[in-house]
């Protein structure tokens, strides 16, 4: 998936409407790499940055993760397009990975959106196909957000991964459920700070491959200009 900072997060970055362009640096560290319901390293996490360029509907950016114990790297760059239409808010984004130990090359397609049943309550679905795999991961999301201070603000999602030959070639559908808890404290009015705490809930397609539930933490910093 291409927005690498929690999907809970993105509705807490400060709005710098003054600036037509916007640049968001974020170096954060994830104790444990999870993607669709797997842990993707041997063992440790991941040190991270995000680099984000927008402009309008439009942005694009830079992701580049290290393994902090095992020997990995990963290298993505994106381009999206994601326009505001009432209380709609899709998007549709194109992502150039090179990850892994032998630096392999996959391309990415990626479409979803969020709609605001109320002021804190946003339903969304994602669905992303992958070159190299030739199959589909889809994700249905529930996701909540409330201030709590004017400076502290919390969200949580609730997800169901589906996957369709992205992850694995053994079984199409349930894949994993995932709850994503996360606090982010805007210190100033350029410089947020978020703690997240994150469960994964193995389904079939994940236990068919011998995974399991995981549970694991990230943190980290935004700064904008």
């Amino acid at each position: 998936m291409l927005i690498r900072l929690p999907a809970l997060l993105v509705c807490f970055l400060p709005a710098l409407s003054a600036q037509a362009v916007q640049l968001q640096v974020s170096p954060g560290w994830q104790s444990t790499y999870v993607a669709q319901g797997r842990d993707q390293l041997a063992s440790g996490g991941l040190y991270t940055l995000q680099l984000d360029l927008a402009e309008g509907d439009w942005g694009a950016g830079l992701w580049q993760g290290w393994g902090d114990q095992a020997n990995y790297q990963e290298s993505d760059a994106y381009l999206q397009y994601a326009p505001v239409f009432g209380r709609l808010e899709p998007f549709l984004s194109l992502t150039r990975l090179r990850f892994g130990p032998q630096g392999d090359y996959d391309t990415e397609v990626a479409g979803g959106g969020e709609w605001h049943l109320t002021p804190w309550l946003l339903p969304g679905v994602e669905a992303t196909y992958s070159r190299q795999s030739d199959g589909s991961f889809v994700l249905l999301t529930l996701r909540a957000e409330k201030a709590l201070t004017p400076t502290l603000e919390a969200g949580a999602r609730l997800s169901q991964g589906l996957d369709y030959g992205y992850a694995s070639n053994g079984h199409d559908g349930a894949n994993h459920r995932q709850l994503d808890l996360a606090l982010t404290w805007h210190w100033q009015t350029r410089l947020s700070f978020y703690l997240g705490g994150h469960h994964s809930w193995a389904g079939e397609d994940v236990r068919r491959e011998g995974g399991g539930n995981l549970s694991w933490l990230d943190m980290g910093l935004s700064a904008y200009f």
